[in-house]
């Protein structure tokens, strides 16, 4: 069996809207999961691009990419 300590994972997210939750609960919940990917070490969190999906927050990734870095302070 191979180790797996050293193998570098990565998450990738779809900012889900979860019935009966808003669009700021959503937004809430990725930064959230960005914030604990960041912590738990992983070596990349991944935007998806989607289109036409019913129940995702945000079709445009560099719009929620922004929004999440921003929440990271990342840059600051």
């Amino acid at each position: 069996m191979s180790d797996l300590s050293n193998t570098p994972f990565s998450l990738l997210e779809l900012s889900p809207m979860k019935e009966h939750e808003t669009v700021s609960q959503t937004l809430a919940n990725s930064v959230t999961y960005a914030k604990t990917a960041d912590k738990l070490g992983f070596n990349r969190f991944w935007m998806a691009e989607h289109h036409n999906m019913r129940g995702i927050v945000c079709a445009a990734t560099s719009v929620l990419i922004g929004h999440i870095a921003g929440k990271l302070r990342i840059f600051a």
